[in-house]
């Protein structure tokens, strides 16, 4: 049970037939106190189509063609070098707070080299005494959480260390590779890669939220200044807007609140979510930023939906971090959706004093309006609409033009 949000996990008698179970979940909705109910359903991670190990750790910006500016042989690039070049690398906001990404994934290196040195810390918490110095209901959660263990004992794993450099490698350091970001701070929450519940999921946004709600009522002295979580998992074919899945919306707009962005990984299967339907990525919270796959050239790779995918992002052979101070090339919406995370946190550092004084006052309106830009800012590319595979933005993500309108806000 969280008491926070007041959701309650229910187990049902092992071997209850689906008659038994609808009629369990019929009696419980006809119950005054209770404001929804659906099933616990398992969800997958969004896989990527490759991966190709390199072993060295010279560094790799030339491979980085997601990050690179935008020309002729290059035409979805993100602009994100044209960024770095005028407005800044990323760090803190206008009024000198850390600015935070929540990654909820299946694992993560913790000591990788090209990450370690933008890991979140937990000030509140002293390392390793086993006490819940700060009272958050977690024990030496000094860099996050692992939600598969319920322990502070994050294990290494493959696709989770590769979005986190996507978000976040230290750039400028000689080494490896670079997020779009180069300093930013990452909160790695661990998810069960195989069997994932909504129920664990759910109490990985409680983390965020917690950390979020510490961080405004304390005026930034605790917890975290979550400005945006990224989850490259769901579930294919699922209506979110049902009642089935009630508690995805519900979520996203409690985090909304406290203006936190939930970006979002579409399916990679090649179909129009707007009619097969899809977790999360079709759901109808204003605060969820819904991202699919494009190719260099300019073709998506994974889903689209005119009403409920945001935008497109570079996704194909995109090389960030693997364990053991590696590096590789992995493809999917579950690469794309991270490079659209972090561009929110770099915009947070380069947007103006007015922007981040707003922010501070209005969170839940800002962050819609830092939506609104990036959608806005997108560069257009007709062939998504030529090739009947239209997302809502008609284009693909553009953080340079995103990066002067808030910079100029």
């Amino acid at each position: 049970f969280n008491a926070k949000s007041q959701i309650q996990a229910f187990e049902l008698p092992v071997g209850i037939s689906r008659t038994g179970m609808e009629e369990s979940l019929e009696e419980l909705r006809k119950n005054p106190a209770v404001e929804y109910v659906q099933e616990d359903h398992v969800l997958e991670f969004r896989g990527e189509v490759r991966e190709d190990v390199i072993t060295t750790s010279d560094p790799k910006l030339p491979l980085l063609w997601g990050l690179e500016s935008r020309n002729s042989s290059n035409p979805m690039g993100s602009n994100a070098q044209k960024v770095w070049k005028d407005f800044g690398t990323g760090g803190e906001d206008a009024l000198g707070n850390e600015i935070v990404v929540v990654v909820i994934d299946g694992g993560f290196d913790l000591n990788h080299e090209d990450l370690q040195a933008n890991l979140w810390v937990n000030e509140g918490e002293i390392p390793n005494n086993g006490i819940d110095d700060d009272n958050n209901g977690y024990v030496d959660d000094v860099n996050g959480w692992n939600f598969i263990d319920n322990n502070n004992q994050i294990t290494s794993a493959s696709h989770g260390t590769h979005v986190a450099g996507i978000v976040g490698a230290e750039g400028d350091n000689g080494i490896g590779v670079t997020g779009v970001n180069w300093n930013v701070k990452i909160i790695p929450i661990q998810i069960s890669m195989r069997g994932l519940k909504t129920s664990q999921v759910i109490a990985a946004y409680e983390y965020a939220l917690d950390l979020k709600k510490k961080f405004v009522l304390s005026n930034g002295k605790r917890g975290a200044n979550v400005v945006i979580t990224n989850s490259s998992f769901g579930r294919d074919g699922a209506d979110c807007n049902s009642r089935q899945f009630a508690v995805w919306n519900d979520v996203y707009n409690r985090l909304g609140e406290y203006g936190i962005l939930s970006a979002v990984a579409t399916s990679n299967n090649g179909w129009d979510v707007d009619l097969m339907g899809d977790v999360p990525s079709a759901c109808k919270s204003d605060y969820v930023v819904s991202v699919t796959n494009v190719a260099s050239f300019g073709f998506i790779m994974g889903a689209w939906g005119g009403r409920h995918v945001d935008l497109a992002a570079p996704g194909y052979g995109i090389t960030s971090t693997l364990p053991w101070d590696t590096y590789g090339s992995k493809s999917g919406t579950s690469m794309a959706t991270p490079l659209v995370a972090g561009a929110v946190a770099l915009l947070h550092s380069v947007a103006s004093e007015d922007m981040a004084r707003r922010y501070k006052n209005d969170p839940a309106d800002t962050a819609l309006l830092l939506k609104d830009i990036l959608l806005e800012s997108v560069h257009e590319v007709p062939n998504f609409e030529l090739y009947k595979m239209p997302v809502r933005s008609n284009g693909t993500l553009d953080l340079y033009e995103a990066a002067k309108a808030v910079a100029n806000y």
